[in-house]
């Protein structure tokens, strides 16, 4: 039997830059590259509402933006959405990657035939429940499985910006995506029914 013990770093900051270089060089006019004390003469402060700010890459360099930007303001939305959802996207990413990670299901390409793949699955019949899985898990999280039992598959990575970068994601992804729970509070009380039925009508008779 194979387990794969499997640690992923997600540094929702450097995500966040990387985004505002993307935005720099699509949108020149949006931020440019520069030295903390001295603001870009091609980003002039004189246009009214323009209000620019200074996020450090390595000490002195950094990125000038213009916050009053379309394309800036996107990016801070994003950056919010990963910090609120970055649990779940970091989850999703763990458990793609632990999966390609398995020799009995990794699969590095995938040939798609009229919108259908096929991948082999390499196994063995067993008496093994959910909950004697869930109990195998926690011994391979603590190394506490016998070796002679169980081969751990053990890697540790940091998530690439193209895996958690909302940019390009499918359309029902998780990315971006927000819950039907979360919409429902996000978009308040719905108002009630105007008549609303009643909850005993008489019977007609």
């Amino acid at each position: 039997m194979v387990g794969v013990d499997y640690t992923l770093f997600f540094n929702v900051y450097t995500y966040f830059l990387q985004d505002l270089q993307v935005k720099v060089r699509r949108y020149p006019v949006c931020g440019t590259y520069g030295m903390k004390e001295k603001p870009p003469a091609s980003l002039s402060t004189d246009r009214p509402g323009r209000a620019l700010v200074f996020f450090e890459i390595e000490d002195p360099v950094g990125l000038w933006v213009d916050l009053s930007h379309g394309e800036i303001q996107e990016v801070f939305n994003q950056h919010v959405s990963r910090q609120k959802f970055g649990d779940r996207h970091a989850q999703s990413i763990c458990t793609r990657n632990a999966l390609l990670k398995h020799p009995a299901i990794a699969a590095k390409t995938v040939e798609v035939h009229n919108g259908v793949s096929k991948i082999t699955v390499y196994g063995f019949k067993h008496d093994f429940d959910f909950k004697k899985f869930a109990e195998l898990g926690e011994k391979i999280e603590k190394g506490q499985t016998d070796p002679r039992e169980v081969q751990v598959e053990r890697a540790i990575e940091e998530a690439r910006f193209e895996e958690v970068s909302l940019e390009g994601a499918l359309e029902g992804d998780e990315y971006g995506a927000i819950p039907p729970e979360d919409q429902e509070r996000s978009s308040g009380p719905s108002k009630p029914a105007e008549n609303p039925p009643a909850a005993n009508p008489a019977k007609e008779g």
